[in-house]
């Protein structure tokens, strides 16, 4: 959990994330409010495809008052169909502390990602919640497993090998030296029918690599790298 007490809030947007005048965001809504501090305002523009409106992305912690102490216990992340603050789909995101969306594509089909993280002692935390837009409504398609640390990855689009689209996750196996050592490292292929994920293809290597989300990838030979965005998840930091 993050403290909010003398916080400075600092956000960074997503790739495909685009700027918008007020009248194309429409009235402003979801504030903050006692128990909710805003993290993240932005503006998603999916993929060109007629059948799915522009949505705003409102991230929102919530706040734990409990005790006197101010915690972000967990993160709300809205997808808003603009004008009228119409939420086409939300989300509380248990644990997480900043949460991040992009727009991608996953063969012809336009997916939102939404990505929370959670902020450890040594390490951090992702899980990805995949979001399928047709006909301008949102279904998750997202996996339990779409989880990694900060060692890991997650890349959707063409898996390489003949793999066709899909989503692959992928992390260190930490099980002896210290936890930035090289360490071995579990691949989890999803591939992609057009409607559903079908089940998982797994590959955990002999060898061990640098434990940061790339060099395994790289060092295999497979040609997607991380889409995770690491340095550009919105973060809150202790003022001065």
């Amino acid at each position: 959990m993050v403290a909010l007490k003398s916080l400075l809030i600092v956000s960074a947007a997503a790739v495909s994330v685009q700027t918008s005048s007020p009248e194309q965001r429409g009235r402003p809504c979801l504030s903050e409010d006692s128990n909710h501090v805003a993290l993240y305002r932005g503006f998603l523009e999916w993929p060109i495809d007629e059948r799915v409106n522009p949505h705003n992305i409102i991230v929102r912690g919530h706040v734990d008052l409990q005790g006197g102490a101010d915690f972000i216990d967990f993160v709300e992340v809205s997808l808003v169909d603009p004008p009228g603050c119409k939420v086409a789909f939300q989300l509380s995101a248990p644990h997480a502390d900043s949460a991040l969306v992009h727009a991608r594509r996953l063969g012809s089909q336009p997916i939102a990602v939404i990505t929370t993280e959670l902020h450890g002692g040594s390490g951090n935390g992702f899980r990805h919640i995949l979001l399928a837009a047709s006909d301008n409504s949102l279904r998750r398609i997202d996996q339990p497993d779409f989880a990694h640390s900060n060692m890991g990855g997650f890349y959707v689009g063409d898996l390489g090998g003949g793999r066709g689209q899909g989503v692959v996750v992928w992390d260190a196996e930490w099980k002896a030296g210290a936890h930035y050592d090289p360490h071995p490292y579990r691949f989890t292929f999803y591939r992609w029918n057009g409607k559903s994920f079908t089940a998982p293809e797994v590959l955990i290597t002999k060898d061990s690599y640098t434990a940061t989300p790339d060099a395994a990838p790289k060092a295999l030979g497979f040609t997607f790298r991380d889409q995770t965005d690491q340095e550009e998840m919105p973060f809150a930091l202790l003022a001065p």
